[in-house]
């Protein structure tokens, strides 16, 4: 899981870094939804609930907009209001 850990934190990291104006649109209600995938190799031996464990601890749940496929990818997602930002 310490691997795991490292992985998503800095992938978060990376993502929340991005400005919204110029990577997302903004909804009517000032807020983005902010997306990463983590591919099966950095799960692999702790499974995908492990992913959904560490990611929920910083306040990213699983994507339902993207299919269920066990090989590929697991999408992640993260709804931010603006008072989140800055």
């Amino acid at each position: 899981m310490a691997h795991l850990r490292k992985h998503l934190t800095a992938k978060f990291e990376e993502e929340l870094a991005k400005a919204p104006g110029r990577h997302y649109k903004e909804d009517e209600h000032a807020r983005i939804l902010r997306r990463v995938g983590v591919r099966s190799w950095h799960f692999r031996g702790v499974g995908a609930h492990g992913v959904l464990r560490v990611a929920a601890e910083q306040g990213w749940q699983l994507d339902h907009s993207y299919p269920a496929d066990p090989h590929g990818e697991l999408h992640l997602c993260r709804l931010e209001a603006p008072s989140r930002r800055g």
